[in-house]
């Protein structure tokens, strides 16, 4: 319990954690391209045929090497799979809170690791998709939290005419233990 209270385990340890809706709209004039976290909420801005949910927790690749303590095998890595969207290409692997499956938070699920760059400007960003937890070191294992972290990416814009807007859509907890109160006083 007061792992829990302190933030030591994920808020919401589920399945839905490893799933990314990714959606694409090339666009004759504006592509766009949107990210978001499997069910942080939200209605979704680009609709049709080119959405696609991609379960990231496949992507995980393990190591030979097992933990002493545990005896499982040790998170690696990722691989990455690649989609392209326009002038857009998005790289998304799979996270992990530690290389331990069985380590604190090993258990939680795999969560995607986002990155997007564009066609003669470079690499825009890498992005965690989900809300984490500010307070708990592990949620900045590979991504730092929050400011890395997001539950929607959005990118829009013809590059070559106007420019592109990169919208991010954020949730982080935080958790903060006051002091204690003097004794005799009262809350």
């Amino acid at each position: 319990m007061l792992l829990m209270a302190m933030g030591l385990a994920p808020a919401a340890a589920e399945e839905s954690d490893a799933r990314l809706r990714y959606a694409c709209d090339p666009g004759m004039d504006a592509p766009r391209l949107e990210l978001m976290a499997g069910d942080t909420g939200g209605a979704p801005v680009v609709l049709g045929d080119g959405v696609e949910w991609i379960d990231v927790a496949p992507l995980q690749r393990f190591d030979d090497r097992t933990d002493p303590r545990s005896g499982q095998r040790l998170r690696a890595g990722s691989e990455t799979l690649t989609r392209r969207c326009g002038a857009y290409t998005v790289e998304i692997r799979a996270g992990f809170y530690n290389p331990d499956p069985q380590g604190e938070m090993g258990g939680a699920p795999a969560y995607p690791i986002v990155g997007i760059s564009e066609a003669g400007r470079g690499h825009i960003g890498t992005f965690a998709m989900g809300v984490c937890g500010a307070s708990n070191p592990r949620y900045s294992y590979l991504v730092q939290c929050p400011s890395d972290w997001a539950t929607r990416v959005l990118v829009v814009g013809a590059p070559a005419v106007r420019g592109t807007m990169l919208e991010l859509r954020r949730a982080h907890d935080d958790i903060r233990l006051l002091a204690p109160l003097p004794p005799g006083a009262s809350p």
